[in-house]
């Protein structure tokens, strides 16, 4: 019996751990045979207890079960509410526990199953992560846990879900794979992707695969993303693609656009677009597109207060329900509560007016301009009969 014990226990042991350390002596032991049969464990023990240190000495892992069974015919160990304990060298612990486990005899990789519950901690003991599933894996030799059941999770930033999670025990690197969602609490922000890679040492989060992100009446959708969650800065989301989509209705009118990077910072309610930048704002009355290098839309309790495009030039087009206005402008300034669109070295078209100036302050209702300049820049007028115009487009042609 005694050398049946001995044998089972250095074989689990090297499984395992390799080199570890029992913590107290083993109760209850007692064993069939020598080798048992595929229903019959051919050694078990009861409230286990193990830690396994590093070669400098410091504890690495402690394991915990009320009961472990061994089975030499199908070659693995049968864990009653096994605890796993993992310490990181920056004071971080990783805390796994479940109902119900298997200990691999060839790879060695533990499998948890029923109500499996991961909780990471920081150094101050912090709970920063906690993850909830049915099913998850560790791997000793490979350093990682990873899970190919759909996860629950809550972070500093809020919640998450997806249908596949794997975790780098030592760097703390988070994927997630398969209908990403995370929520972000302190916005009311909602994110999706085919992917998520998180890095706790750069708080910087990198989605890619279908991103889409929903806060209130506000959606953008591209290929890939950034999350910047830095503590000491503004947390910023950016979109990349071919192309980013903004869209956003609100009552009575709707504003879209389309660029190939787009900066969302929830906390100062602004977006930063950049890349063939083009939005459209429509209403019952009216309609004008700006096309431009750059432009950074200003919202106020989620509607948009204010938009800067600066482009060489930008372009601004207004559709009335009589007629088309082209503008080529420095720079454009729009303020959505005055409906007024500040051009800087502006050139206003309409019709066959040509109307040029240093600054124009362009009604958006009406279509109607007042102009300021001195010297060489006084505002100019020009009237192009529609005779000249067809020739002169003649000849252009």
């Amino acid at each position: 019996m005694i050398r049946a014990f001995n044998l089972g226990l250095v074989l689990f042991l090297i499984w395992f751990l390799n080199v570890s350390f029992q913590e107290k002596q083993l109760n209850n032991i007692s064993a069939n045979e020598i080798l048992g049969t595929e229903d019959t464990p051919d050694f078990y023990s009861e409230d286990l207890q193990i830690r396994q240190y590093n070669d400098q000495g410091k504890l690495e892992s402690y394991i915990t079960t009320k009961r472990l069974s061994h089975y030499v015919d199908k070659q693995y160990a049968i864990l009653d509410a096994p605890q796993l304990m993992l310490y990181g060298k920056d004071g971080s612990v990783k805390n796994i526990s479940s109902t119900y486990g298997e200990l691999n005899d060839r790879s060695r990789d533990l499998k948890l199953s029923d109500s499996v519950v991961l909780i990471v901690s920081d150094k101050d003991n912090n709970q920063t992560l906690k993850v909830v599933t049915a099913e998850l894996s560790y791997s000793d030799s490979e350093q990682r846990i990873w899970s190919d059941s759909k996860v629950k999770g809550d972070s500093e930033q809020g919640t998450f879900n997806s249908n596949k999670l794997q975790m780098d025990t030592k760097s703390e690197q988070l994927t997630l794979k398969d209908k990403v969602q995370i929520y972000y609490e302190q916005y009311r922000l909602n994110i999706s992707a085919d992917l998520l890679t998180s890095n706790p040492e750069t708080d910087l989060s990198r989605l890619k695969g279908q991103v889409n992100l929903v806060h209130e009446n506000i959606i953008i959708s591209g290929d890939a993303a950034e999350v910047q969650s830095a503590k000491d800065k503004q947390q910023q989301f950016i979109i990349t693609g071919e192309p980013v989509n903004f869209k956003q209705n609100l009552a009575g009118s709707s504003m879209t656009a389309k660029t190939r990077q787009l900066v969302y910072f929830p906390s100062l309610e602004r977006m930063d677009l950049e890349g063939r930048v083009e939005v459209i704002q429509k209403t019952a009355n009216f309609e004008f597109e700006i096309k431009a290098a750059q432009i950074q839309i200003q919202f106020r309790e989620q509607s948009p207060f204010r938009l800067d495009a600066v482009g060489e030039p930008a372009y601004f087009i207004h559709r009335l329900a009589d007629r088309t206005v082209m503008i080529d402008a420095k720079n454009i300034v729009w303020q959505a509560e005055a409906n007024i669109a500040v051009l800087t070295e502006a050139t206003v078209q309409d019709g066959q007016t040509t109307f040029s100036a240093d600054e124009i302050n362009y009604n958006t209702l009406t279509g109607e301009i007042s102009a300021t300049g001195s010297g060489n820049s006084r505002p100019s007028y020009q009237y192009t009969p529609s005779e000249d115009k067809e020739k002169q487009q003649a000849n252009d042609s």
